[in-house]
């Protein structure tokens, strides 16, 4: 198992250590990222479902960890020059974004909540603060949450080469989607 993938312990602990008796931790290791990039001459597009998270409804927190090498792609010669030309994934091997939900939101009322999310996504070794629209939807005791969010390369120092600057977007669209279920081994940690 790759060391840098394991669900930070920590984070967990720290999310359930906000948590009260309602039981307000969710936990899910399936979460989707996807990313789109889209130029005259290509369209690039990727995909990772084995992104983990964690989101405690009580605290408001929201974490997600993703290994960057898990992204697949249409093409292996696109996956090939993701991992070693742009991402680095041999010496930035995850990304993680961590944040906080503007709304209270109540695990137990069913419903489709539109919120706002504040954080910090650390990409390609550069952290940079985010604020974006998204939905939590409380249903059957699941949580779902679901957003998709501009990322501007340049701004975590993703270089794109001038022979290939029209194949690759200068801002990649990301959507997130993540079903998570209630994790009540860790609620009761106080």
């Amino acid at each position: 198992m790759k060391k840098p993938f394991l669900l930070p312990l920590a984070v967990l602990l720290a999310l359930a250590a906000h948590a009260s008796q309602a039981q307000t931790l969710f936990l899910t290791r399936h979460a989707q990222l996807s990313f789109f990039s889209k130029t005259p001459l290509e369209d690039i597009s990727a995909r990772s479902t084995s992104a983990v998270s964690a989101i405690d409804l009580k605290s408001r927190s929201i974490y997600f960890k993703v290994d960057n090498t898990s992204f697949a792609f249409p093409q292996k010669l696109m996956q090939e020059h993701f991992n070693e030309n742009y991402i680095e994934s041999s010496k930035y091997p995850v990304s993680e974004f961590r944040g906080q939900l503007a709304t209270e939101i109540d695990p137990t009322v069913d419903g489709t909540y539109p919120v706002l999310v504040s954080g910090k996504l650390k990409l390609h070794g550069v952290e940079k603060a985010y604020q974006q629209q998204g939905t939590v939807t409380v249903k059957d005791h699941k949580v779902l949450v679901a957003a998709t969010f501009p990322v501007l390369l340049k701004d975590h120092n993703i270089d794109i080469p001038n022979i290939v600057i029209a194949k690759i977007a200068e801002q990649v669209q990301v959507t997130v989607s993540a079903e998570y279920e209630l994790h009540s081994a860790l609620t009761s940690i106080k």
